[in-house]
């Protein structure tokens, strides 16, 4: 993706006297400095995102082995319209692994997995607050990594 804000200025809660470096003020106003955005990546927009999947199915007379294997990445992005330094992430990436296993012409099955293999930490997502709260920022990260089996019974 090739995003980029034209033509906007805004006033940045988390920033409001527009001291971040970088900052291109537009406007200086009683309720903050409002700022140039012209040009800005769009936030959560990395340059690219990939996402593929491959699984085989394994039949044979009295059952069906299907493992799969899925794999995301994604490059680095930034948090908020601002732009700052403290606003850009790095890329992501997970790898998920699921195998099932089904008896034919049976009414259950059986399914194992293991999402996040490599058990990255990585941060997914930015929420900044406003001042009202504190101006915190609210960092969301991938899911450790979860192991587990399944069984399904269709009456």
């Amino acid at each position: 993706m090739d995003t980029e804000v034209q033509n906007f200025a805004s006033i940045d809660e988390t920033d409001p006297f527009g001291t971040a470096p970088g900052t291109v003020v537009a406007e200086v106003t009683a309720a903050g400095v409002s700022k140039d955005l012209d040009g800005n990546e769009l936030p959560f927009s990395p340059d690219f995102k990939f996402s593929v999947g491959v699984q085989y199915e394994f039949v044979t007379d009295n059952w069906t082995l299907t493992p799969r294997l899925d794999h995301y990445q994604q490059s680095s992005f930034q948090s908020t319209v601002f732009n700052k330094p403290v606003d850009e992430f790095d890329g992501y990436s997970q790898t998920d692994f699921k195998l099932l296993f089904a008896p034919n012409d049976a009414n259950w099955d059986l399914r194992a997995y293991v999402k996040n293999i490599a058990d990255n930490e990585d941060i997914t997502r930015v929420l900044p607050a406003g001042r009202l709260v504190g101006r915190f920022r609210e960092v969301v990260i991938l899911e450790p990594r979860t192991y587990g089996v399944e069984a399904t019974l269709r009456c």
